[in-house]
């Protein structure tokens, strides 16, 4: 449904505002972005029910859960101890999926919201994070990745599952707390004054925002039971 509604909303856009429109390009910017906006839409899905999660009772979470095969052995009062191997398929592919996300945001030009001229076409960070940083970055993503194909072929939680996936997430946190603290994130070119200044609330407020959510999954992993 996204992927359908949002090819119409941008095939509609760029028929309404590019002067001499090419079906090719069209085709291609379309495409594009309904690709896109399915991820961004998988992307806060799984962050929102990752909150329900938390915040609402065992029982009610499991009144959110469709009716099926396996519904039967799960046990609400029991914290779902009891998940299949389905559940844990879902679960690394949603992860996948939203790292698959993380690991386009680096390379998406700022053309893509019609601010090309801001930077020539660039993507909306400092092209010099590519000497050390963002290579990095991505080494993370695919440890990340290669974590959660460990977990869907031996679902069973064990101490050396928590201790990787505890030291994976707390060095992520703590790297990207460095980049933010010591890096200009964004391209020079879009932010030509002092919005991004180290010195700035703005910083310590997406390190703390970034922590929380690092140790909120620290904590969905710890707690999370093994199959029976």
């Amino acid at each position: 449904m996204v992927l359908v509604v949002a090819a119409a909303v941008n095939a509609a856009v760029y028929l309404g505002t590019e002067p001499t429109p090419v079906f090719g390009a069209m085709i291609v910017t379309v495409l594009t972005r309904a690709v896109v906006a399915a991820i961004l839409t998988v992307a806060i899905l799984v962050a929102l029910f990752a909150v329900l999660e938390r915040v609402l009772p065992p029982e009610q979470v499991a009144q959110l859960v469709p009716a099926g095969p396996f519904s039967g052995r799960v046990v609400p009062s029991q914290d779902m101890r009891a998940r299949s191997s389905p559940c844990h398929l879902t679960e690394t592919v949603g992860s996948l999926v939203f790292l698959g996300f993380l690991g386009l945001i680096p390379i998406i030009p700022t053309s893509f919201v019609y601010a090309g001229h801001l930077n020539g076409g660039g993507s909306f960070l400092n092209q010099e994070l590519w000497n050390l940083w963002l290579p990095v970055y991505y080494g993370f993503l695919v440890v990340f990745a290669g974590v959660e194909v460990w977990r869907a072929h031996a679902p069973r939680l064990t101490a050396i599952k928590r201790l990787a996936g505890l030291g994976i997430t707390l060095a992520f946190a703590a790297f990207l707390s460095a980049a933010i603290l010591t890096q200009d994130i964004m391209d020079p070119a879009i932010l030509d004054d002092a919005a991004w200044s180290r010195a700035s609330w703005l910083d310590p407020a997406l390190v703390a925002l970034l922590w929380m959510l690092a140790l909120l999954s620290v904590r969905r992993r710890r707690i999370a039971p093994a199959p029976v």
